[in-house]
């Protein structure tokens, strides 16, 4: 199992194509795998927060939610 990235809406893969391993501690295995995200990874994810930032503060409470 990969646990990628959501920016945007979409699942990325992480820049660089690197995974962290996520290792289950009662039986020390490989559970799944994390995106390593670098800085390229969060600028992307702050660069489309910014941008939908006035439509969805715009929106009434039950719309958010």
């Amino acid at each position: 199992l990969h646990i990628r990235n959501y920016i945007n809406g979409h699942y990325a893969d992480p820049v660089g194509g690197e995974w962290l391993e996520n290792i289950d501690p009662s039986t020390g295995e490989v559970a799944s795998l994390v995106a390593r995200s670098r800085q390229a990874d969060v600028d992307r994810a702050v660069e489309a927060a910014r941008a939908a930032f006035p439509q969805w503060s715009a929106m009434k409470t039950a719309q958010r939610s």
